[in-house]
């Protein structure tokens, strides 16, 4: 074999090796993006069609289920079409693209459905929700509860024990911090946190009336709705904090608060929390649906 004839024979083997690394890094790249995309899309789609946890984690996990099995026809039409295609790549992205537009356009009618931030006015307001589809309960509340308070620097000061939701909370400073829990099917599932600092030297207070900070602490009460799944008809409280005594002063749909719990702040501050067990959808309040008569 003439010199020649080497250097195109390892010009080729050469040409070749890249061809396939390129192929590879291709088909890495596209089986990760479309097993995303199934897995993407079938998380979104539990919480849409599932009406209790235990339901959405079953169609979560059948979804990762799903986007195992594909993966391997997915990548058998992936190696077909770099044989027989002219355009090997443009219809397996364009079918991730398609994966991706339907999970997005789940997202958004979800978004769509789930009440917004409110602005916390006197207060400010911070929350934290989800659920891992791992979790599937558990039928012991106290203990649950201590696992996820044990870290907290709060003192407990207040709780709530309805029939399908829990709420614990707990002052630390000017900050009350809250753990939500929701109860289906004798099991209790944790939701998240919510925080609430009361007058935030960071944020401009002094601009709003209570009227106002009354109705965007109650609003941020829903902010919880979507993880839980809420329906019409499920317990739902509300709660806030002010710096008078509200007991005879707060309205909400015409009605006293149910639980006020006087607290004193780290500077020796008198505030009080307002609870309202059963607002009956406080994603639906309205500003006019709040009286304060001591402003």
């Amino acid at each position: 074999m003439s010199g020649e004839d080497k250097k195109l024979v390892s010009a080729t083997l050469t040409d070749g090796k890249k061809n396939r690394k390129n192929h590879l890094a291709r088909h890495v790249i596209l089986s990760v993006l479309f097993l995303f995309a199934i897995l993407f899309c079938s998380a979104i789609a539990a919480g849409l069609l599932a009406d209790n946890f235990v339901t959405e984690n079953i169609l979560a996990t059948s979804g990762l289920v799903l986007a195992i099995f594909l993966i391997i026809p997915f990548e058998k039409w992936l190696v077909y079409r770099e044989v027989h295609s002219k355009h090997p790549v443009l219809p397996p992205v364009l079918l991730i693209l398609a994966v991706f537009a339907v999970t997005f356009a789940m997202m958004a009618h979800q978004l769509g459905k789930s009440p917004s931030a409110i602005a916390s006015r006197k207060n400010v307001n911070a929350c934290g929700y989800t659920h891992d589809f791992t979790d599937y309960g558990s039928r012991d509340l106290e203990k649950l509860i201590q696992e996820k308070c044990s870290k907290s620097e709060g003192i407990p000061v207040a709780r709530i024990d309805l029939r399908d939701y829990h709420e614990v909370f707990l002052l630390s400073g000017n900050e009350i911090t809250t753990y939500e829990f929701a109860e289906q099917n004798k099991k209790y599932f944790y939701l998240g946190t919510r925080k609430l600092v009361y007058r935030a030297a960071y944020y401009p207070i002094d601009s709003y009336s209570w009227q106002e900070t009354v109705f965007a602490d109650a609003s941020e009460s829903c902010l919880s709705h979507g993880i839980r799944l809420f329906k019409n008809g499920d317990s739902d409280p509300a709660w806030g904090v002010t710096d008078f005594n509200p007991k005879k002063f707060i309205q909400i749909k015409g009605r006293y608060p149910d639980q006020v719990t006087k607290l004193e702040t780290d500077d020796g501050s008198a505030i009080y929390l307002w609870i309202y067990n059963d607002l009956n959808n406080t994603a639906e309040l309205k500003l006019e649906d709040v009286t304060v008569t001591n402003q």
